[in-house]
């Protein structure tokens, strides 16, 4: 029987607050996940690490790479990049990129090549989370170890999913909080690079993008874009950027061309994204590689993974 009284207000336990706001953390990642445009914006990665930094209130750091090429599970199997993102946060996904230590950890994920790390063929069916230093030992020497060097940053946590729909094409992200606060649940990392994964695969069917080469907006036809969500009419798109009236037709034209969409609805829907893509692609849950005795490098898939894999 509850016996507290009308307007009785009741002491929090810390540990239930911290727990709290690790959930409000965890829903609001997800929430500016859902936000990404179903467009190829030249700041789409960057929007996404910004949103992954949600993950945690306090500083953080996330970096998200769309890679496109690897094809073996060795160590050096090689990858290319087609777009990197970055947010050295300090809160709430605020985002510090410019800052020295933004740029330096953003040139140093432009030259990774390759993950320096085995996977098994199951992990990269499936994709994976889990810990850096769980999946090698000497990860801190790895091309993708060194973008960390340096930054205050606490247990490194990396995902890695295959895009659906796009052979060949993974969503890479890495994420750690700060070094002096709890770091997030791999499960909960997990669950958003699901999400992460899903946006992605269609920000790439809708732009017909299925052979993993992205075909991404111009600077200008960005901008258009902006001022078509904001509302304005091409006449004033035209005002805004000190261009005629005949050129912003002119882009408006190839947006609808590039989108393939065939009114200024379709166009508005995919930059704030809504994409009929979006309901073929399925949301799906990455293994999570809990740290294991020995790094994964050195594991191999047990029969009993096999026998599970054929009996599906």
């Amino acid at each position: 029987m509850n016996d507290r009284k009308p307007n009785e207000t009741v002491a929090m336990n810390p540990a239930d607050r911290g727990d709290i706001n690790r959930f409000l953390a965890n829903a609001d990642a997800v929430c500016a996940l859902m936000m990404l445009p179903a467009v190829t914006t030249n700041d789409w990665t960057s929007r996404a690490a910004e949103a992954v930094a949600r993950l945690h209130p306090g500083p953080s750091r996330a970096c998200v790479m769309l890679v496109a090429g690897e094809v073996s599970g060795t160590e050096d199997g090689s990858f290319r990049i087609e777009s990197v993102g970055v947010c050295a946060g300090e809160g709430n996904g605020q985002d510090s990129a410019g800052s020295d230590e933004g740029l330096t950890m953003r040139v140093r994920l432009e030259r990774v090549r390759n993950f320096g790390f085995a996977r098994t063929p199951l992990m990269m069916q499936d994709g994976f989370v889990g810990r850096m230093s769980g999946l090698s030992r000497s990860w801190r020497e790895t091309s993708l170890g060194r973008v960390w060097a340096g930054v205050p940053a606490g247990e490194v946590l990396i995902g890695v999913c295959p895009i659906e729909g796009v052979p060949g094409s993974m969503v890479v992200c890495m994420y750690a909080g700060d070094a002096h606060t709890p770091e997030c649940s791999l499960q909960a990392f997990g669950a958003v690079m699901a999400v992460l994964t899903k946006q992605t695969a269609m920000m790439y069917r809708s732009m017909g993008c299925t052979d993993g080469v992205l075909r991404w907006l111009t600077a200008r036809e960005q901008d258009v874009l902006d001022a078509l969500v904001d509302g304005l009419s091409v006449r004033e798109i035209a005002d805004r950027l000190g261009r005629s009236r005949h050129t912003m037709h002119d882009h408006v034209k190839n947006l609808h061309k590039k989108l393939n969409a065939s009114c200024r609805g379709e166009l508005v829907a995919a930059a704030l994204g809504h994409s009929e893509c979006g309901k073929r692609c399925s949301l799906r849950m990455p293994m999570v590689i809990e740290a294991p005795s020995d790094p994964i490098q050195e594991l191999k898939p047990s029969p009993m993974v096999r026998s599970n894999e054929r009996s599906e």
